[in-house]
């Protein structure tokens, strides 16, 4: 490769970008004798793809088609793809050139593993015809920095070769929903955690997750779709829910209200009522009303874990406690309500 070649493929490569690199290298063509310096055939190979942007987590499948434009029949051509590191390998196919029996065979990375393809022609290459691949890849999150990928080709006095490159691109994530869609001004780390689901498009690479300015606490990406993560400290009223990647930021928004009034609690309903007393920790729905910002659980006196699902339903973890009927509360910033004798703890006598 020349440097000007070089130059060029390295031009392509940048922040935010992924590079392709496909390369055809003729080493043998036509009925050459033992010695030969030169290859009489002349391959020629083109890239499309489609979509024409990477989607993080769906298929990118790429169409190369290597020509021979002679003058002679190619006996071996290799074909070499370079696959950068966010593109995992899915599969490869080759059609037959017209007039040849050509069968292909390819090399290749584990399915959905990275690396490279490399293809040999095994039979004829007549002069004027093409041959067809279809490359399915995925498209994966770059484990770090700015991705890169630096295309070679063995020298020789037998190769010619030609390279075609494709830089696929990202789109700016989009923010749809928040759930529950309102906090107290105090945040919701205090008492129970409240983790708020985020929903949208382009998560994945997710590097920075605000609510109104200000960093959520123990965010995660769970899919492409879906963040989760804790609202933090935050004056009222209306905030902006905001998502970064390397591919932008969305748009502003008002989709979370911060909250500083409060409707007082009120506990209707506790589901399952009953448990023996040796099954602590097990999951316990509240339902009611006006539980935004609760800040305690208590069943028969006993603080319990919680998380606050929506302000009418709240997941409490069963702490331990002896034998009997107890009541369950929820404390709020605007009062306590108590559902008297709503929950049992059953004895069960030991085997």
């Amino acid at each position: 490769m020349s440097d000007h070649e070089s130059r060029r493929i390295a031009g392509l490569s940048g922040k935010g970008r992924r590079v392709l690199a496909v390369l055809a290298s003729a080493l043998m063509a036509g009925p050459l004798l033992p010695g030969a310096a030169h290859a009489a055939a002349n391959f020629y190979v083109t890239l499309k793809a489609n979509p024409p942007a990477v989607v993080v987590g769906q298929n990118l499948v790429f169409t190369i088609t290597v020509t021979n434009n002679g003058p002679e029949v190619g006996y071996s051509a290799d074909l070499r793809v370079f696959l950068p590191r966010e593109l995992a390998f899915i599969g490869i196919t080759a059609s037959v050139p017209l007039g040849g029996t050509s069968p292909w065979g390819c090399q290749t990375p584990g399915f959905n593993d990275t690396g490279n393809v490399e293809c040999e022609g095994l039979v004829a290459f007549p002069v004027g015809s093409s041959v067809e691949f279809t490359l399915t890849t995925r498209a994966h999150p770059p484990v770090s920095g700015t991705p890169t990928t630096l295309a070679t080709i063995a020298e020789g006095p037998n190769v010619r070769a030609q390279y075609a490159v494709f830089t696929p691109v990202g789109y700016p994530p989009t923010v749809s929903s928040i759930t529950p869609n309102a906090g107290p001004t105090y945040g919701t780390s205090r008492g129970g955690i409240t983790f708020a689901t985020i929903k949208g498009t382009g998560f994945t690479l997710a590097t920075d997750v605000t609510v109104g300015g200000v960093p959520v606490a123990a965010w995660s990406v769970v899919n492409d779709t879906t963040i989760s993560g804790v609202p933090q400290a935050h004056p009222a009223g209306p905030a902006s829910v905001q998502v970064t990647t390397p591919f932008g930021s969305t748009d502003p928004n008002s989709l979370y209200v911060y909250q500083d009034q409060f409707d007082p609690p009120l506990v209707s309903s506790v589901a399952p009522a009953a448990l023996p007393t040796t099954l602590a920790k097990v999951p316990i729905v509240i339902q009611g009303s006006g539980f935004t910002g609760a800040i305690g659980v208590v069943f028969g006196g006993v603080g319990a874990s919680y998380q606050i699902l929506t302000p009418n339903l709240i997941l409490a973890e069963l702490p331990a406690h002896s034998p009997g009927t107890v009541d369950v509360s929820v404390t709020g910033p605007a009062g306590v309500s108590t559902l008297a004798n709503s929950f049992t703890y059953i004895y069960i006598a030991a085997p």
